[in-house]
């Protein structure tokens, strides 16, 4: 009979219950995060639908690691038998959540409808130094989630709308569309019957008192390239084509480092956009365009670092899709912090 040294046994896998509370934790909290984070997608009974799509989406995940369970346990290097189905159950279903939010308004073609409510209360939140404002209406009709945790539905609004709205009183107008797999969503509100604005600020806790979230928000409104970016005669050009030959992009330059504004085009010739140049790195606001002339984003940069708001638009050229406001330190608020100064 053949003897096993002990370098042959092979050693029992050590349980770390913790670490498997530790996981779990950790994916609530993304989890979380998540649902916060949605952003642009407006989708009503937000956190029902989440929940909804993520309890579908897991079984899915579940069954598709049993197939391939080998295999991702030597990605993963799971410590329990646990980690390693949770932490791909999570992912899969999380990235299931996003697609299904997305596709739900990217292919959505339904007709665009409006409804209005009457706001029957308000509130604001704290996160992180991030200050986010709510105004609350009853559930909608047309709004039928697959389990109710409340009857009422939260519409962010700015700071400077929060401050004028009188509960049971104004009344906020939803721009919305049912949605390609059914989730009404909404793209734009308008506020009515609101309390005359007021002449100073109300509060002295609110973010505009921050001098750091103030100058990143004049920036955007207020910039003038005359005054930012010195005039220097261009000592070369650096110029780059299309594999056509046509041009694609003219950009000044002075000792070596772009300096002025750069004109960038299609290869048809459509206007891609115009991006001032300081010493080599972008400085200054500026609209970047889509082949077919619709508006894309508007930029703003300083010494070569995003800074001021950030907006993107959809496809239609006149919806912001996601906005952001990066303060110099590259921390990134929301840009309603924003509302009530001149430009905003």
């Amino acid at each position: 009979m053949t003897m096993r040294s002990d370098s042959d046994r092979v050693l029992p896998r050590k349980k770390h219950p913790l670490r498997t509370v530790l996981a779990v934790l950790a994916i609530i909290f993304l989890f979380i995060l998540l649902i916060n984070g949605v952003g642009s997608i407006h989708i009503f009974a937000k956190f029902e639908t989440c929940a909804f799509v993520l309890l579908l989406a897991a079984p899915i995940g579940l069954f598709i690691f049993s197939k391939a369970k080998n295999w991702l346990d030597r990605i993963f290097v799971p410590r329990t038998k646990y980690d390693t189905p949770l932490i791909f159950t999570a992912i899969y279903a999380l990235l299931i959540l996003v697609a299904v939010l997305n596709i739900n308004v990217s292919q959505d073609k339904t007709p665009r409808e409006q409804a209005s409510f009457a706001i029957v209360g308000k509130h604001f939140e704290n996160f992180r130094n991030h200050t986010s404002f709510y105004v609350e209406i009853a559930q909608p009709d047309f709004v039928d989630p697959p389990f109710t945790l409340s009857d009422f539905e939260t519409i962010e609004v700015s700071r400077y709308e929060y401050e004028r709205v009188i509960p049971l009183k104004s009344h906020i107008t939803l721009t919305y569309q049912t949605g390609y797999l059914d989730i009404p969503w909404y793209e734009a509100y308008k506020l009515t019957d609101l309390a005359p604005a007021p002449q100073k600020q109300i509060s002295d806790t609110y973010p505009l008192d921050n001098p750091d979230i103030r100058m990143a928000c004049e920036w955007t409104s207020q910039f003038d390239i005359s005054k930012e970016i010195e005039t220097i005669q261009p000592d070369n050009y650096i110029r780059d084509v299309w594999p056509s030959g046509k041009p694609r992009s003219v950009e000044p330059t002075v000792k070596g480092n772009r300096h002025g504004v750069g004109h960038y085009t299609y290869e048809d010739g459509t206007v891609y956009g115009d991006i001032p140049w300081k010493h080599g790195g972008k400085h200054g606001v500026f609209k970047l365009y889509r082949s077919n002339g619709t508006l894309d984003q508007i930029l703003s940069y300083k010494d070569g670092q995003p800074y001021g708001i950030q907006t993107w638009y959809k496809t239609d050229g006149k919806t912001i899709s996601r906005s952001l406001l990066y303060l110099q330190s590259g921390t990134k608020k929301n840009p309603a912090m924003c509302a009530g100064l001149k430009g905003h």
